[in-house]
């Protein structure tokens, strides 16, 4: 439903997306990121309840342009987040989303294939 509402930036979290880019096994509710947290409530109907020990979605709100960038529409209608905020999100959690993040580092960075500097 968020994708068919005017003018709203919506994703899920790096954290949760992070199976989209490296294997990685992990449990809890979905994080959902949106730009108007009024407009997507109002989007998917039914009513919100405080439980976040038994939670499938959670909604944060930001106006931070980085969780929008480089975003990937899955098959399912989904909005992943890009591999750069994953790897942001993961570099700040626990010590196996670390490892995560540094394989998500790995695919980033791009090595060249011949050197930079001519040796001769």
């Amino acid at each position: 439903r968020l994708n068919n509402v005017p003018d709203l930036s919506w994703t899920v979290s790096g954290s949760c997306s992070v199976t989209t880019h490296v294997p990685f096994s992990q449990a809890g509710p979905v994080q959902a990121v949106v730009n108007d947290l009024s407009k997507a409530l109002d989007s998917l109907g039914g009513t919100p309840e405080p439980v976040p020990s038994y939670a499938d979605l959670e909604i944060l709100e930001s106006l931070d342009p980085g969780y929008y960038f480089d975003t990937k529409m899955g098959e399912d209608g989904i909005r992943w987040a890009g591999p750069l905020q994953a790897w942001a999100e993961l570099m700040n959690g626990d010590a196996r989303q670390q490892e995560a993040a540094k394989d998500i580092r790995d695919q980033l960075i791009v090595k060249p294939s011949t050197p930079l500097i001519d040796e001769r």
